[in-house]
């Protein structure tokens, strides 16, 4: 099955039975709280870790954080909050899974 079809037919399961879409198609959820705080859900590691940058491992692709005095607050297997004077958010394909 290709990863088109695949992608609409969870898609479709997600709404049919009202699951959130993040959790069926195994999508990271971002919550953004201003300038100061970010939670990320459903992310697949830390890849790099500096006062300035946090660089996370999705299913997506890489996602950076850039910024000043950042910080882990909350951090488990599949959340992380990061805390500072947030600058930017930003996706690569780096690391993005294809399977």
């Amino acid at each position: 099955m290709s990863a088109r079809r695949a992608g609409g037919w969870t898609r479709g399961l997600a709404e049919t039975f009202d699951i959130p879409r993040e959790v069926v198609m195994d999508l990271p959820k971002i919550t953004v709280m201003g300038r100061l705080e970010l939670l990320i859900e459903n992310h697949r590691g830390i890849i790099e870790f500096h006062p300035t940058v946090v660089r996370l491992r999705t299913a997506c692709g890489t996602l950076t954080v850039t910024g000043s005095s950042l910080v882990l607050g909350e951090l488990s297997a599949s959340r992380v909050s990061i805390r500072g004077a947030v600058d930017g958010i930003r996706y690569g394909s780096e690391g993005r899974d294809t399977a």
